[in-house]
């Protein structure tokens, strides 16, 4: 890279700024810093503070813009102030020309009218964010409470078979606002504790919480759910379907069904795709169909869902098929 060294030294100590002297030649911070390093240029000390660059200069005193107090300060620097108080009332003093963008005045809002400060230079209507959406939208997010006297909220709680809950959706209010009203006028305890409602279970009679629509205990509600009275009940480990599924006739017998029809679905004519062996008798109601291959028909995963519980309605349908096989 060239430069002219002589000239570099001249512009830095008139231009007492690094950053500025690169700039003016066309070259980085960086480099201009390492020319000086590599061909020890002279620099001043610091100046008594250890954390400043030499090349800022030797720190001097400055006069203050707002109160004349002296600072000290780096001459590279573009500091006016001796702390940021004196710039502050600078600021907001005469002689500033951007003095409006500090003045405060008081408006009164658009919307609801009420008093508010802001700035001069503002064009601020609104005192809240609420009253610019009312004044746009039209619609208030101011939250109105809305009133309830003690005698609909004694009406509407026995009305509602003593739920608080209830009645405060039957007055468009939170439960807790009837509660407090209750407590305030010294009812709650009385309408709550006296008479209150007892809820039993209807198969074995045990006590349970009385809320929504519960019938039952936790424990027969399990045993409801259990064994026969489940949806999904198959029979258990004692159903003989299990036990004829489970067996190496049926697995060889699957065999024989995917041989016999060439591993292709014979609803779809697809191949290479999940295939299942189905019953074109139903296995519950013939058993002894169980391993005959010409009970067997394959047909892929798409096409077996819809047959199951509708065994009798593809029966014939099926049973051609394989007599065509044959």
């Amino acid at each position: 890279m060239n430069y002219d060294l002589p000239k570099l030294v001249a512009d830095y100590k008139k231009l007492r700024s690094l950053a500025k002297t690169a700039k003016k030649h066309g070259m980085s911070t960086t480099g201009l810093w390492r020319i000086f390093k590599d061909n020890n240029v002279e620099r001043q000390k610091p100046g008594g503070f250890s954390g400043a660059s030499s090349l800022h200069g030797k720190r001097t005193y400055k006069p203050c813009k707002q109160c004349g107090k002296p600072f000290r300060w780096f001459p590279s620097g573009d500091r006016k102030f001796c702390s940021k108080k004196c710039m502050h009332d600078f600021m907001r003093s005469d002689r500033c020309k951007y003095k409006h963008w500090t003045e405060r005045e008081e408006r009164k809002c658009s919307q609801c009218g009420e008093i508010f400060e802001t700035r001069k230079s503002s064009k601020k209507r609104y005192c809240t964010h609420e009253c610019a959406s009312e004044a746009k939208t039209g619609i208030s997010l101011k939250k109105k409470i809305k009133p309830i006297k003690i005698v609909a909220a004694i009406s509407a709680y026995f009305k509602s078979n003593r739920s608080i809950l209830r009645a405060g959706r039957l007055l468009g209010v939170s439960a807790m606002r009837i509660e407090r009203l209750f407590r305030e006028y010294g009812i709650y305890k009385k309408a709550t504790k006296k008479n209150r409602a007892i809820k039993r279970c209807k198969r074995c009679g045990t006590r349970i919480t009385p809320y929504g629509d519960v019938q039952v205990c936790n424990a027969c509600q399990g045993k409801m759910m259990r064994e026969e009275n489940h949806w999904n009940w198959t029979g258990g480990p004692d159903n003989p379907l299990r036990a004829i599924r489970g067996r190496v006739a049926m697995s060889e017998w699957r065999k024989a069904v995917f041989k016999r029809d060439d591993y292709t679905c014979q609803a779809c004519g697809r191949r290479g795709v999940k295939l299942n062996a189905h019953h074109v008798l139903p296995l519950r109601d013939r058993e002894d169909l169980a391993y005959i291959v010409s009970n067997g028909i394959t047909l892929c995963e798409r096409d077996h869902q819809p047959t199951k519980g509708n065994e009798y309605a593809y029966a014939q349908l099926f049973s051609c098929i394989i007599a065509r096989r044959a």
